[in-house]
């Protein structure tokens, strides 16, 4: 095996920029772009698609499925020194015990195996960390040690084509859609991809820019939030990136008056720092589910505006509340990031905490920005409070939290049922997303009732081998 060391000592590559290639599905568009003005680099199965300097392949299994691409469409097969199989790390994983494996014995004899020494991050740096559970996860994305490859071999600029959102793949790998079920959307890969680039200086952007989506949430909404997540991604007719903002280092305004309402009322002000101040990105709360395509939201022009939003009257349920807020509406925003460089929640606290404003003014005014800088432009269909007409809502807001439909019984409760079950059918939602609430009292027990009798089984198991086990000790 050849070392990183040799390779970056030996390697000739031309002083261009770097295209990282993945499988997903804004590879079906590569037909509109001149690969020759770049240095490629392909992410396991890519490698089928296009002639590239380097093949990066993080999972063994890629191996049989891409032998003769291997061979002849790359000059360079770079693999980790641990080996990783159908996503897990495997039981013997360093490449160096796995050289018998055929496809291994010709890439050595041909001199172009190179083992990369990666160390995968342990934590995104909290300025990062838009997507909530991306701390927990034990594995690391194939572009994530891509990109730190790249990084060693002095990258100074990276793109990127089919390293997209959600679990959609380009129609010719439509087969790997299985090994999808049950496991995390791509969105989380971006926080990691942000927090390499950072650490090496590099300049990373994909090609196709996905259309962007904060969420606003915390652990009591995850459920909610997941469902949400889901209905983007189904409805969806381009490339989208959902990323869950749940506990953001944000400080506590002294006066008790002036601090969040939730775990995330001060979260969308941050969303602009997130983007890194650059493009477009939608702003929604957690307690949501979407029935139509969010292009339509991306497609409106801001204008002179730097915020749009939407206008709506007291609801009915709201009648006897004198809580709901007339008029604009801040629960769903669409945010030109390039003109809020000025959003900054840790600047805003200072002036809450110096009087220039209250929380009323930030939260409910958007005094953020100029009053000739917002405006309600977004069609009240986008943001249903408590109403759904079937064809017209777009987007149903559930804003009565002892009624949320997760929580409680509620009139609409049908309508967010049929996408919970589908959401759990699709692999979108598992049992570990759902029992820990149930168990915490934050969700409905039927909710366990809608995986399958399997699941259900499955995970009672240990429970029972616990209880038993506690059983013995005490007698």
């Amino acid at each position: 095996m050849i070392s990183l060391k040799t390779l970056i000592e030996t390697a000739n590559f031309a002083d261009k920029p770097w295209l990282m290639l993945g499988a997903g599905q804004t590879l079906d568009e590569r037909g509109n772009f001149d690969f020759q003005k770049f240095n490629l680099i392909s992410l396991n199965d890519a490698v089928k698609t296009a002639k590239v300097e380097i093949a990066y392949v993080k999972d063994t299994d890629v191996l049989e499925r891409c032998e003769r691409a291997l061979m002849d469409n790359c000059n360079w097969v770079v693999m980790p020194s641990h080996q990783y199989e159908n996503g897990k790390l495997a039981k013997d994983s360093l490449l160096a015990k796995r050289l018998d494996h055929p496809v291994l014995v010709e890439l050595e004899r041909r001199n172009k195996l190179v083992v990369h020494e990666f160390q995968p991050l342990e934590s995104v740096d909290a300025r990062y960390r838009a997507y909530s559970n991306i701390v927990l996860a034990p594995e690391y994305f194939t572009s994530e040690a891509a990109l730190t490859l790249l990084a060693e071999l002095h990258a100074q600029s990276v793109y990127s084509l089919g390293v997209d959102g959600g679990k959609k793949y380009a129609r010719e790998f439509q087969n790997l859609q299985a090994a999808r079920f049950g496991r995390p959307p791509f969105d989380h890969q971006l926080d990691r991809l942000l927090q390499v680039s950072t650490k090496f200086g590099l300049v990373y952007r994909p090609l196709i820019e996905p259309m962007r989506v904060f969420i606003g949430s915390q652990y009591e909404q995850a459920i909610a939030t997941k469902v949400l997540r889901y209905t983007i991604h189904k409805h969806a007719s381009a490339p989208v990136v959902v990323q869950e903002m749940d506990g953001l280092p944000i400080p506590v305004p002294k006066d008790e008056a002036n601090r969040q309402r939730t775990g995330f009322s001060f979260s969308r002000f941050e969303i602009p720092k997130l983007t890194g101040y650059r493009g477009r990105a939608l702003y929604v709360d957690a307690d949501m589910q979407v029935f139509a395509d969010i292009a339509e939201l991306w497609r409106i022009p801001f204008g002179h505006q730097k915020v749009l939003c939407t206008s709506q009257e007291r609801p009915p349920v709201w009648k006897d509340n004198s809580w709901f807020q007339p008029g604009r509406q801040f629960s769903v925003m669409l945010l030109d990031c390039d003109r809020l460089r000025h959003w900054d929640m840790h600047q805003f606290v200072k002036e809450l905490d110096a009087g220039k404003y209250t929380y009323a003014n930030l939260l409910f005014d958007c005094c953020a920005v100029k009053p000739g800088e917002i405006e309600d432009r977004i069609p009240q269909q986008w943001n249903a409070l408590e109403h759904y007409e079937e064809g017209e809502t777009k987007l149903l807001h559930y804003t009565v939290v002892p009624t949320q439909p997760w929580r409680a019984w509620n009139p609409l409760e049908h309508v967010w049922f049929k996408d919970f079950k589908q959401s759990i059918e699709d692999g979108w939602l598992t049992y570990a997303d759902v029992e820990p609430l149930v168990t915490a009292g934050e969700a409905r027990p039927i909710m366990l009732t809608y995986f399958p009798e399997q699941v259900q089984q499955a995970a009672a198991e240990p429970v029972a081998g616990r209880v038993k086990q506690l059983q013995l000790a005490a007698t």
